[in-house]
């Protein structure tokens, strides 16, 4: 007959893993393939959109003993009553990942991760492309491997965010959606090169890793700092601009704001929910010699005026009424200081066949939670 205690171990490792599989995981990941180390986490770029809400998210994980978290700006370090977990976040300032060894130093020194996920980037395309040099330095810090192998920690897992913008994007001669095998990424701007950069620097110097090729990234506010990214911009225009400016009146007489989108550009938006998920999930695994690619989109192949299309109907739903008009317009007829590629959409399941995770889903709920925050706080 078993002992109490192992029927009581054996119960509670089975809930554990239910838990974590319904949280991260597809339905077929077992048990072995669980981290059951204490993680000590160090995410880059910490005052990003994505990284507070991966670091909200990380630090009400149990199995997290600590999380440290770089910025360039000592005013952009968060509070310590920032988040309501009882771990701490450790931060630190390093002015430049590609130079400021003093600062990147002090916090591998800290955090001694075992896990880093690399979020900070100049991730403007415009800017990229008027500063390659800094872009290439920035985006593909050489420092930030050179010291985790001179500290000690050539064998901790680093989770790099990079873009859908290393593919090519043409509208000939490629297939989409893109898959992460069987066709060479050829970026067309700096932004691209400089992210894709970084990819091969991985692949070539270190030997635990997972790249996830991020497309558009949409959902809530960030959750520390309370800034927004391009979906808080339509549902600022939507609900603050003032109805009798006479630059607020559409073509057809409305008194709605109007806001004019790319309807030429064609992403696969991803909910910063699910691209969170995704890197606990990644952070939870527990395999050898971990060296993978994944494409990180939704679904669902979309421009951005059919983005605001929906964000317009999921406002009318929620207010009963109408609160913007969305017209179309063509990238291709505007100088943005880069080449913008007309069509990215990406193929993301590729995440559950190889390591059993469950890929993004569609939009609509990080949209449902992004205008039901908008209209919470204007109180409209």
């Amino acid at each position: 007959m078993a002992e109490p205690l192992s029927i009581f171990a054996a119960i509670i490792i089975c809930v554990v893993a239910a838990a974590l599989s319904d949280r991260y995981f597809s339905e077929d990941v077992t048990l072995s393939e669980y981290r059951h180390i204490a993680m000590r986490v160090l995410v880059t770029g910490g005052n990003g959109y994505l990284a507070q809400h991966l670091l909200e998210s990380v630090l009400e994980d149990t199995q997290v003993e600590l999380v440290s978290y770089t910025v360039r700006d000592p005013l952009k370090l968060f509070p310590e009553s920032a988040t309501r977990s009882s771990v701490r976040l450790h931060g630190h300032v390093v002015s430049d990942l590609a130079s400021d060894v003093v600062g990147l130093t002090a916090a591998i020194q800290d955090s001694r991760p075992n896990i880093v996920v690399h979020t900070a980037a100049l991730s403007s395309p415009r800017v990229c492309e008027a500063n390659a040099t800094a872009a290439s330095e920035t985006n593909a810090p050489k420092l930030l491997l050179r010291l985790l192998r001179e500290m000690g920690f050539s064998d901790t897992l680093i989770i790099y965010t990079s873009t859908d913008q290393v593919y090519n994007g043409g509208v000939n001669g490629d297939l989409r959606p893109y898959k992460e095998i069987g066709l060479a990424p050829s970026p067309r701007n700096q932004y691209g090169v400089s992210k894709l950069a970084f990819e091969k620097l991985l692949a070539k110097e270190w030997g635990h890793f997972v790249v996830l090729r991020c497309s558009n990234i949409v959902g809530e506010p960030s959750p520390l700092d309370g800034t927004g990214k391009f979906l808080q911009w339509i549902l600022s225009t939507a609900l603050h601009q003032s109805a009798d400016k006479s630059d607020a009146v559409s073509a057809v007489g409305s008194t709605r704001p109007t806001v004019s989108l790319f309807d030429d550009e064609f992403r696969s938006f991803v909910d910063v929910a699910d691209v969170v998920r995704v890197i606990r999930a990644v952070m939870h695994l527990n395999r050898a010699e971990l060296r993978i690619v994944l494409n990180c989109g939704g679904p669902e192949r979309m421009s951005r005026y059919a983005l605001g299309q929906r964000i317009a109907r999921h406002l009318r739903q929620q207010r009963g009424a109408e609160t913007i008009d969305v017209t179309g317009v063509h990238a291709s007829t505007i100088e943005m200081g880069y080449d913008s590629p007309p069509d990215l959409t990406m193929d993301s399941t590729r995440m559950h066949s190889e390591l059993g995770i469950a890929p993004p889903g569609r939009i609509d709920d990080a949209i449902r939670r992004a205008c039901m925050h908008a209209l919470e706080t204007t109180g409209k």
